[in-house]
């Protein structure tokens, strides 16, 4: 009897091993292995301070798939060739999506068709056609505008500048058109402005400041009113009526405190959501449409805290 028991006890600690050796090795289970997504991510600025919330409907992607993204400005502002540069050192590198965002539409669409290569890529913000690009997300210029136009028909403003800089953006372009459409249409009047460096637009800030009250300034791109906004609050006298497409934390401070009049905004949480798991889709060979359109608004300091703005802009981390 005493025999019989050793032998129940042996097999009993062996039974014992057994199951840890399955639990805690890959003697007899390889656990899955996981592929983790190399995405390049490229800015057509020199700081990724604007793209806060975009970084945070990208981060939320992460959570759902494994990816490393790669986030990369450029050294120096509104440089095209630079940008193509870039993209070409991050495909070298091992990107196998790039998401890029535009400095020169033209110049982009160029480059990408000479060098054509076999990894996708996903264009946000400026157009660029399907035969370059895998995936187009954007907000909807024309609404966007023309939301604002009636915005400053309404402040009884008679003339408006616009102010962009040099470079071919089919987003920027779009944004002129449809503004003076809806402006001219009820005799508003508007004249273009453009800049090349940060000096030149100081100089015409000053210029236009310089023309007193009732001067109205339309920032067509969120660069560009970053860089005013630095400027004009440093001013002793501040006369303008100022405008603007997108936003950061210091822009909506300037609208609470009435530097601002309004600003044009959209979905950056969504925009960056979407751009990454539209990146994710595509090496998982799912079919992603091309066209993805982003919702916006119209927000001043009354509607600011409002449920349907609050969400865009302070999206929950």
């Amino acid at each position: 009897m005493k025999h019989k028991n050793d032998i129940l006890y042996i097999l009993a600690l062996i039974l014992l091993v057994m199951l840890y050796l399955i639990s805690s090795t890959d003697l007899f289970y390889k656990e899955q292995e996981t592929d983790i997504y190399q995405i390049s991510v490229i800015l057509n600025e020199t700081s990724d301070a604007i793209f806060e919330n975009i970084k945070l409907g990208m981060k939320q992607v992460d959570k759902e798939w494994t990816t490393e993204v790669n986030i990369v400005t450029l050294y120096e502002a509104n440089h095209a060739e630079q940008q193509m540069k870039l993209v070409e050192r991050e495909v070298a590198n091992g990107a196998e999506v790039i998401i890029l965002f535009p400095v020169d539409a033209e110049l982009t669409k160029e480059y990408l068709i000479q060098e054509n290569w076999n990894i996708p890529i996903i264009c946000v913000g400026t157009y660029l056609p399907e035969q370059v690009v895998d995936v187009w997300i954007h907000g909807d210029e024309l609404a966007r505008v023309q939301e604002l136009g009636r915005k400053i028909i309404e402040d009884n403003l008679r003339f408006i500048y616009t102010i962009a800089p040099r470079i071919e953006r089919s987003n920027v372009n779009q944004r002129l058109k449809g503004l003076k459409e809806v402006l001219e249409e009820n005799n508003v009047g508007v004249e273009c402005l453009y800049y090349e460096t940060e000096e030149e637009l100081v100089t015409l800030l000053r210029e236009l400041n310089e023309k007193g009250i009732e001067t109205g300034l339309v920032a067509l791109d969120t660069m560009t009113l970053n860089l005013l906004m630095t400027q004009y609050r440093t001013l002793e006298e501040q006369n303008l009526y100022i405008y603007g497409i997108g936003y950061t934390s210091s822009l909506l401070s300037d609208l609470e405190k009435g530097l601002i009049q309004a600003l044009s905004i959209h979905n950056d949480y969504d925009l960056g959501y979407l751009s990454l798991a539209s990146a994710v889709a595509l090496l998982q060979h799912e079919k992603v449409a091309y066209d993805q359109k982003v919702i916006g608004g119209l927000i001043t300091k009354d509607n600011i805290y409002g449920t349907f703005y609050e969400k865009i802009l302070f999206p929950i981390h």
